[in-house]
């Protein structure tokens, strides 16, 4: 006779079989199976609609129904036991995959992990109602506080983790900065509203961490700067930094962060490297700084509001770099961005309307005797405007005579 102690029986071996089985898909068989009491997260996926057929799948050999199961659109619709079951889950899946080989899949396992433990705390009564069941009498505060601890841990522990490989970029701290970075994402798999105190507390912890751990590579930049510095005038060794500084970009995703700070102490140097007329060394940085300037630029001009403080400093150097390059036309487009970038920047302004002139000047030299209107009338339109830009250029001397003699001589200047 079948009694309903042998279906359960039957009924617990197949979830802690089915487990066995998911995690295994999960961890690419790289991972002893977990203890069966983990089996309870298939008890809990029972409950919900079609979980039987995604076990029964699993079992017949076909894991991914039930591996789609896993990973809910939003984790606040789920029952709170299947929301601690399933944070478990993708923690001991990161913990258990290769970050380097497989980067991808440890960032996703944990960015579940933290929305589900993220969705545990917001659930106030679950955690009371757990922390009174493993409290011993009299010690319910502090079992409390342990259940919130533990809940927050996660995040601690990938911190912790990071934090001593970020000089030296490695995978694990790679992976803190990219959990950290995708906190919206987190947010969004919780399902919770963006002013629940818990999905606040996490964005600003998760803010201050990210920042915690970018800056150990800053002061480690910052070291070697100002070794650099007191060893004498900047040169080969700076750049060399430079560059290191940006590597630490790239690997760090490419961080506004990272770009800024990079811009901060690039003008320094730049400015040592100009008023001593080094232009090779300052055409060298301009060229290794290029790419983190120019995202730095790009994020401006996306939104010039929330990037105001490094408008005029990402404006200077593309001026630098303007200066540096060798083609006019190129020194003009590169000054013409600087310009649009920060209309009001003082030396992007003199730079431009000098190099405006400069290109009067050498198309007023090549004018053909005859046909050359529209080249005088493109020479006039460049003198106005670089006299807009700049009245005091000093080359607009000897442009303003040249269009006098050529019968195009500019208007007089407005009074003011």
């Amino acid at each position: 006779m079948w009694r309903a102690e042998d279906q359960a029986l039957l009924r617990r071996l197949e979830d802690e079989r089915a487990t066995e089985q998911l995690f295994a898909a999960l961890t690419h068989d790289h991972a002893p199976p977990p203890h069966p009491r983990a089996s309870g997260l298939l008890a809990a996926l029972r409950a919900m609609p079609g979980g039987e057929d995604a076990i029964a799948a699993c079992l017949d050999g076909d894991p991914r129904t039930l591996i789609a199961r896993t990973r809910p659109e939003r984790y606040a619709e789920l029952d709170p036991v299947l929301v601690h079951h399933l944070a478990l889950l993708h923690e001991r899946v990161a913990a258990h995959l290769d970050v380097e080989g497989a980067p991808r899949e440890v960032l996703s396992a944990t960015l579940h992990a933290l929305a589900a433990w993220r969705v545990l705390a917001h659930e106030r009564a679950y955690l009371d109602a757990l922390a009174l069941a493993v409290a011993d009498e009299g010690d319910e505060a502090f079992a409390r506080q342990a259940v919130r601890d533990a809940i927050d841990a996660p995040l601690r522990r990938l911190v912790d983790r990071g934090r001593p490989g970020v000089v030296a970029r490695t995978a694990e701290a790679q992976l803190a900065l990219r959990v950290l970075d995708r906190i919206p994402r987190v947010l969004a798999l919780t399902g919770l509203p963006d002013d629940a105190p818990a999905a606040i507390e996490l964005r600003t912890r998760a803010r201050a961490l990210r920042l915690e751990l970018l800056d150990v590579g800053f002061e480690a930049l910052r070291q070697q700067l100002d070794e650099d510095k007191a060893r004498g005038e900047p040169g080969a060794t700076t750049n060399e930094i430079f560059a290191v500084g940006v590597a630490f970009w790239r690997w760090a995703d490419e961080a506004d962060e990272v770009a800024r700070f990079l811009i901060d102490h690039a003008l320094r140097v730049s400015w040592d490297l100009y008023n001593a007329r080094r232009w090779q060394p300052l055409g060298q940085l301009c060229r290794v700084l290029e790419p983190p300037v120019d995202a730095c630029v790009r994020a401006i001009e996306g939104d010039k509001l929330a990037n105001l403080a490094y408008t005029a400093r990402a404006a200077q150097m593309l001026v630098f770099r303007s200066e540096m390059e060798p083609h006019l036309p190129r020194q003009i487009a590169i000054a013409e961005r600087a310009i649009a970038l920060c209309p009001t920047h003082r030396n992007g302004k003199l730079v431009l309307a000098d190099l405006l002139a400069l290109r009067a000047l050498r198309t007023l030299r090549n004018i053909p005797l005859i046909g050359g209107q529209r080249l005088l009338q493109e020479a006039h339109g460049d003198a106005l405007r670089a006299r807009e830009l700049w009245p005091d250029t000093p080359r607009l001397v000897e442009l303003s005579d040249r269009l006098r003699q050529k019968g195009h001589p500019l208007p007089p200047e407005a009074s003011t």
